[in-house]
């Protein structure tokens, strides 16, 4: 610590500043081709005090011979110390391929840096495809089939201009479906045909080959190929539009489709039976089978209000997959009277009824009851009263009469839901 002391006296003694601690070397971080200009370079270097100058060799692998240099750089962007540059012009070199990069970087405060194998130069043909298009768009049960078209082009590294490539192997693909390949033309297009066994997308591609050392692979953009489907129908009947819970319904009809040479049945084929309250609840199925022509005929028993719904698969892509419904089925819920009673009041000017209504499963918060009368018992009954139960379904009232004759309750849903219930008829002297 004393000696630390006496040199900082010694310093202000005489008047002298503490000399500045030296800038790191200037760090050559990569050096690789323009993705969309491979005859440019771009060089990424970190340097505290900027970056006076860049020089970069181009190396043959082959040969390990420079083969061409340059210090034309412009910076592209910067981040703090690290900056991103670009050559000014393009590299022209005698061959195509891949070529090692050396960098030498000179910073601003004089300090010198080079390095070896920083990264690559990948002097190729880029290889591009332009006017691709797919005919027809739309693939159906009887044509499967379309053409895939385009031209191939290629982009020099030297000057940067693009030409048409003539000769080249072209490869086709499918999505689902299967492969082809073309040959391009003197002005470099090609076509081809391509199988699809679904809606899917085509494309076309060239990859590396041997016979043609310096150019890059390319691929064309994906085009969409969508499927026309041939129609089909299916027809479905109820013989009933209004039963009682546990009555059943038949069911007929038949399920088609429309082939190259006509409608043809969906034969021996197994298809779904939905019951449903509503479009979106289905809670009952079965899954029956058609016969040789595609008709069926299957007993139901719905157990509330709604409709049938049929459709069946056709596991081909390219025929639609039908469905059809029967039109609402109402289903009358039981209803009963557990008890009634009927009997004339102590002063003799009425008559005094009561009794209970029984629902299952399905049950209503109270129930509107006719209170009906009739001299012998028999048709026509008059409705005198109507009574509202209460939530245990009792219900009573005191009617005035002073006429002998039949009493009876009587039950008839609004709106039709219920079946109607009728009591035991009494009689009232």
């Amino acid at each position: 610590m004393a000696i630390v002391t006496a040199t900082a006296a010694m310093v202000g003694a005489t008047g002298l500043s503490a000399p500045a601690a030296a800038a790191d070397p200037p760090v050559v971080n990569w050096a690789n081709s323009i993705d969309n200009d491979l005859g440019r370079l771009r060089v990424s270097v970190t340097s505290d005090s900027g970056v006076a100058s860049i020089r970069a060799h181009i190396v043959s692998y082959a040969t390990q011979q420079q083969v061409a240099n340059t210090d034309g750089f412009e910076i592209e962007s910067s981040d703090g110390d690290t900056s991103t540059w670009f050559t000014t012009d393009r590299f022209q070199l005698a061959q195509l391929g891949g070529y090692r990069v050396d960098i030498e970087v000179t910073d601003n405060d004089g300090q010198h840096t080079s390095r070896t194998d920083a990264g690559s130069l990948a002097y190729f043909v880029a290889t591009s495809f332009d006017r691709v298009v797919v005919k027809p768009a739309t693939v159906t049960y009887a044509r499967r089939e379309v053409t895939l078209s385009g031209r191939l082009l290629g982009r020099w590294p030297g000057d940067g201009h693009i030409e048409p490539l003539a000769g080249f192997p072209v490869n086709l693909s499918s999505y689902p479906g299967d492969f082809g390949a073309a040959t391009t033309r003197a002005d470099g297009t090609f076509s081809g045909p391509l199988h699809l066994d679904d809606a899917g997308s085509v494309y076309a591609y060239y990859s590396y080959d041997n016979d043609h050392i310096g150019y890059l692979s390319g691929n064309s953009a994906e085009l969409p190929v969508g499927i026309s489907p041939a129609s089909a129908r299916a027809t479905v009947t109820a013989n009933r539009a209004k039963v009682k819970a546990g009555e059943t319904v038949t069911l007929t009809g038949q399920l088609t489709w429309r082939s190259p040479d006509g409608w043809r049945p969906f034969a021996n084929k197994q298809f779904g039976v939905l019951f449903c309250y509503d479009e979106s609840t289905c809670p009952w199925s079965d899954y029956p089978t058609t016969d040789a022509e595609g008709r069926y005929q299957i007993e139901v028993a719905p157990y509330q209000t709604g409709f049938y719904r049929v459709s069946v698969s056709s596991d081909d892509p390219f025929i639609v997959s039908p469905s059809a419904q029967t039109g609402s089925i109402t289903v009358l819920q039981p209803a009963s009277f557990s008890s009634f009673s009927a009997a004339r009041t102590a002063d003799g000017t009425g008559v005094s009824v009561s009794g209970r209504m029984e629902f299952s499963p399905f049950s209503p918060q109270t129930a509107m009851v006719d209170i009906q009368y009739s001299p012998d018992g028999k048709a026509p009954w008059t409705t005198v009263r109507v009574v509202e139960t209460d939530w245990s379904y009792e219900f009573s009232a005191t009617i005035p009469s002073t006429q002998s004759g039949f009493w009876r309750a009587r039950f008839a849903s609004q709106p039709d839901f219920y079946q109607t219930a009728v009591s035991t008829k009494v009689e009232v002297i």
